[in-house]
């Protein structure tokens, strides 16, 4: 009984000191990251507008985490130009990507998968303004629509750009995130309902004239329209022909 009550006392004595030990050093490592910005850092209306102002930056296809000058350019001239004999690859061997003006690509190929990388995050960016806005207190509920308005603009585009090179590809919103665990999104829905949607709420939410308010390179709601009737457009041709160059 003796040695019993002994050892218990010793094991109650190592776990305490671990917990001392464990509760200092979580109190003393657990310290803020130095040289980023974290999500309270950019709920306001001036981080939110930063934040939408960086989903617009990869309308040119350029500054994502995987960006190539001709895989992931916004004007897709690697897959229509070059696809359909309008221009070729280079100059010498080597320049440009012959695998896909030959028809030749594979899932391994870098231009697409820089495409891929590219419109995805977009589509990451302009979900990252959705969320972070929520936080925001400051933010008036006129510069909440619009804000929201340009951000599923920006992400109708990036979807339809996935959807113009690979057909079946996941629709992702604002509720898709690594912390909900719910990141595994299957491609086997039709997202042209949701590509529309979100372009129906930027129509519905927008000026029909330019604001004062707007920025250079903002877009007010007339080229929304253009851009619906574009996808309607292209749409249709993808159901009646898959293999259009778009």
């Amino acid at each position: 009984m003796k040695i019993f009550r002994m050892k218990y006392v010793k094991f109650l004595f190592i776990v305490s000191i671990a917990g001392i030990i464990s509760y200092a050093c979580n109190k003393k490592l657990n310290q803020p990251s130095l040289g980023g910005l974290t999500e309270q850092d950019v709920a306001n209306k001036v981080g939110v507008e930063g934040l939408l102002i960086g989903a617009y930056s990869l309308l040119d296809g350029v500054g994502g985490s995987k960006s190539d000058p001709l895989g992931s350019a916004a004007s897709n001239w690697m897959y229509g130009s070059i696809c359909g004999s309008e221009a070729y690859t280079g100059s010498f061997p080597g320049d440009g990507n012959v695998s896909i003006e030959r028809f030749q690509s594979t899932s391994t190929d870098f231009s697409l998968e820089s495409k891929w990388a590219t419109v995805y995050d977009g589509i990451q960016r302009t979900n990252e303004v959705l969320r972070t806005m929520k936080l925001a207190t400051d933010i008036p509920k006129n510069d909440q629509k619009r804000i929201a308005a340009e951000a599923r603009f920006l992400r109708a585009h990036y979807h339809f750009e996935a959807k113009k090179m690979w057909n079946h590809v996941p629709f992702i919103d604002e509720t898709i995130t690594y912390a909900a665990g719910n990141y595994y999104v299957a491609n086997d829905s039709e997202i042209w309902p949701d590509i529309a949607n979100d372009l129906r709420y930027a129509i519905d939410n927008l000026s029909p004239l330019l604001s004062g308010a707007l920025l250079a390179g903002q877009i007010n709601i007339r080229p929304w329209h253009c851009w619906q009737k574009h996808i309607c457009f292209k749409k249709n041709l993808l159901m009646q022909n898959p293999y259009w160059i778009l």
